[in-house]
């Protein structure tokens, strides 16, 4: 963990489920933050 400070997220994996849900979120957020907008219907 010396390198923690280079990359933009740590997740720390004391409890599984914690970690998962975590890791999600944050692919979640970052997917939907480059998705182009949707056309208007």
């Amino acid at each position: 963990m010396s390198h923690y400070a280079e990359y933009d997220y740590l997740i720390v994996n004391d409890d599984f489920d914690t970690a998962l849900t975590d890791l999600k979120t944050i692919i979640s957020r970052r997917t939907s933050a480059h998705e182009p907008p949707k056309a208007a219907s």
